[in-house]
């Protein structure tokens, strides 16, 4: 039991590793096209100023 415990707790963790991993690339994603349509007025990250 204790086995198995350990091995879904691993197995769910690098899951939603994974899955963070999808979702901050898809993020990233639609900025490049956000920014690349010239959208001048859109939102920017705080690292797009240089951010503190």
């Amino acid at each position: 039991d204790v086995d198995n415990t350990g091995f879904a707790a691993t197995w769910l963790g690098s899951k939603l590793a994974e899955f963070q991993g999808l979702q901050a690339s898809n993020t990233d994603r639609i900025l490049e096209v956000v920014e690349s349509l010239g959208t001048s007025d859109a939102p920017k990250p705080l690292y797009y100023y240089g951010g503190e």
